[in-house]
């Protein structure tokens, strides 16, 4: 590898002031939404460090590595010290180890020894956590921070070594970027109203009154507005900032995202023509409680165990989320019962329904529009439960459902250490106790998400989902 390859993709180096050239910013900087993800403010690089961001492609991650970069050149950190490089066309973890060690010879050749490594796409090199840890284990990283992105969990499943006790902390270095929530889309777009600027834990509304619900309620019609619009857009940035620059969202933006779902899944080399026919099914039984055999019916492959690497890759690569069945009575998920299908977000949805031929005038309609709102709650619900999502999607360990016998269900049910809490979405325009008899009866408590009713009755809060989504964390 030459020299020029590393200044190629570092053009800083020569000038601080470059970054402001670079492709990413230079779109950031023209972009109506200025989005600063949460996890911008979660880095520490004031000692050895190695972080990793995960998230589905096109979520903003390049962005947020050069708008960190951007802020470490601001704060005068010398320009040298700070490296990127997209590993996009890399193809063994042998590279990586090679192209650190010219970057930390040309940084040393400076007079620098705190270096701040910024590698993209890392997840797409085959055991790359080799390199890092054999970096780590000579000592030769022991002066960096390093951020390393990736747009799939899959490689912690397939990777050998996990790096234990040699990455500078726990958990906390593990980040997962998803789009943008309701909440997020609200703070861009307009100035929040001051009893909104607090928000509650889920918990919290189980304590509110009927006159906090009422004090809310002032601000429906303007959030619901917002809201409605959120449902159709959903939070992936360039989708957002299309729509708010040009009215819609073009098939030219459709097509960049249905090519990362098949690139990705040919990655792990797996076939388009599956795929397909399991983004139709999925879209069959999107919200509905099935079983894997079922979920293979009418796609053409010998066993449903083809079906389920499909839909667990597409889970790991955080394009959509399985959601197991939760036994309340032994606080335990029953992986054997009947699972059920949510995406992440709801330009992915639209994309699945395209694949079952269901043109864009139907989304607005009354089924169509209920299941893209049950799927932006499990979507929030999903960022407030606690999951450790670093590790994919496939296998939730706090956000579930429920179900009996009889066929009454649960929307969701969150675990927490000592307590459950079920959420249950009806969007309709009356609701009546029969509504939430099951909440009642079965958990003693719990929320209903509502279309614009506002209500309590003992332990259970009615709320409308617009309200709910714009105020909980």
């Amino acid at each position: 590898m030459e020299q020029w390859e590393l200044i190629e993709q570092n053009p800083w180096w020569e000038n601080p002031e470059k970054i402001n050239e670079d492709s990413k910013i230079k779109e950031f900087s023209h972009s109506r939404l200025q989005w600063f993800p949460r996890i911008f403010n979660e880095f520490d690089f004031s000692s050895f460090k190695i972080y990793t961001i995960r998230g589905m492609r096109q979520v903003g991650k390049t962005t947020l590595l050069k708008l960190l970069i951007r802020k470490l050149l601001h704060e005068n950190y010398p320009s040298k010290s700070i490296f990127y490089y997209s590993l996009d066309f890399t193809h063994s973890y042998k590279e990586i180890t090679e192209i650190y060690r010219k970057f930390k010879l040309y940084a040393e050749g400076n007079g620098i020894k705190k270096t701040f490594v910024f590698l993209d796409e890392i997840t797409s090199v085959l055991n790359w956590q080799r390199a890092i840890k054999h970096l780590v284990d000579i000592g030769l990283a022991q002066n960096s921070v390093f951020i390393l992105t990736g747009s799939s969990a899959i490689d912690i499943k397939k990777g050998s070594e996990r790096m234990p006790g040699r990455r500078g902390g726990g958990m906390e270095l593990d980040k997962v970027l998803l789009p943008l929530s309701f909440r997020e889309y609200m703070e861009n777009k307009i100035s929040l109203p001051e009893n909104f600027k607090i928000l509650l834990n889920l918990e919290d509304f189980l304590a509110l009154s009927e006159q906090s619900l009422t004090t809310y309620l002032m601000h429906y019609p303007q959030i619901q507005n917002l809201f409605e619009e959120y449902v159709q857009v959903g939070g992936l940035p360039m989708a957002v900032n299309e729509l708010w620059q040009k009215g819609s969202i073009s098939k030219e933006t459709y097509d960049i995202f249905l090519s990362v779902i098949i690139s990705d899944i040919e990655k792990w080399r797996l076939k388009r023509t599956i795929l397909k026919q399991v983004m139709k099914r999925v879209y069959e039984i999107f919200g509905s409680r099935w079983s894997w055999q079922g979920l293979a019916k009418g796609i053409d492959v010998g066993s449903f165990h083809t079906v389920t690497q499909y839909v667990e890759t597409l889970a790991d690569s955080y394009i959509l989320s399985i959601l197991y069945f939760f036994d309340p009575s032994r606080r335990k998920i029953l992986p054997k019962k009947e699972k059920k299908i949510y995406f992440l977000d709801p330009l992915i949805f639209r994309l699945f329904a395209s694949s079952y031929g269901i043109s864009p005038a139907s989304y607005g309609e009354p089924i169509v529009f209920s299941k893209l709102i049950e799927g932006v709650v499990f979507s929030h619900l999903l960022r407030i439960s606690g999951e450790n999502l670093s590790e994919g999607l496939s296998y939730l360990e706090n956000l579930h459902y429920w179900y009996s016998k009889r066929g009454s269900e649960i929307d969701f049910v969150i675990q927490r250490e000592k307590s459950l809490l079920p959420v249950e979405v009806k969007y309709q325009e009356k609701i009546s106790p029969s509504d939430y008899i099951t909440l009642s009866r079965v958990f003693g408590k719990g929320l209903v998400l509502t279309k614009k009713e506002c209500f309590k009755r003992e332990e259970i809060i009615g709320i409308p989902v617009s309200l709910f989504l714009a105020l909980s964390r």
